[in-house]
């Protein structure tokens, strides 16, 4: 990632004088999460979308245009159209709970990127752990009857265990945590 950047070196020293930089980690982890998703789905049957910007979803009926736009950090979809969202967020949720905002905006994403009766509303929100655990929160919105209405799982994603499996081009612990949080929501989606 730092490469991107034109950082070849983090704590290299040497004559040049430079001052102090700072990063946007929430902008950092996100494009990590969409390398490391793309390495764990590669040459699987999904098209992986990175913030694709929505100008239809929120709509002014008054106005009868687009009111906003909407960005999830990532898409996927399947062969058959249906749809996953995928948000990352840079917080400790290993050490508390989801925030109400940040799991309303997995649940908006969620019913917003449906693609029809067939599937059931589902998102993913992935966060960082240095802890190589299989830490996860399993929220629903359910009807009055009790009946689930829309999935949201929240993965820890152990961050030095995500690095070494995409170095090594495998299918780690942590890569399989995610591809089987993939794979359960692409399953529910053919019920």
């Amino acid at each position: 990632l730092f490469e991107s950047f034109g950082i070849e070196e983090l704590f290299a020293t040497g004559q040049t004088r430079s001052f102090s930089f700072l990063l946007d980690m929430n902008q950092l982890f996100e494009k990590f999460i969409t390398r490391f998703v793309a390495h764990t789905l590669q040459g699987r049957p999904f098209q992986i979308y990175p913030q694709r910007r929505d100008r239809s979803i929120i709509w002014d009926l008054m106005g009868k245009r687009p009111y906003t736009h909407v960005v999830p950090d990532l898409l996927i979809e399947t062969e058959t159209g249906q749809r996953l969202t995928i948000d990352a967020k840079y917080k400790l949720y290993d050490e508390r709970r989801l925030s109400t905002g940040d799991i309303y905006q997995s649940f908006f994403y969620a019913y917003s990127y449906n693609s029809g009766d067939k599937q059931k509303p589902a998102a993913l929100l992935l966060y960082p752990s240095s802890k190589p655990h299989e830490h996860s929160s399993y929220l629903q919105i359910r009807s009055p009857g009790h009946q689930a209405k829309a999935e949201l799982q929240a993965l820890a994603i152990s961050i030095p265990q995500a690095i070494a499996e995409i170095n090594e081009k495998i299918i780690g612990p942590t890569s399989k945590l995610l591809l089987d949080a993939v794979e359960q929501f692409t399953e529910d989606f053919a019920l």
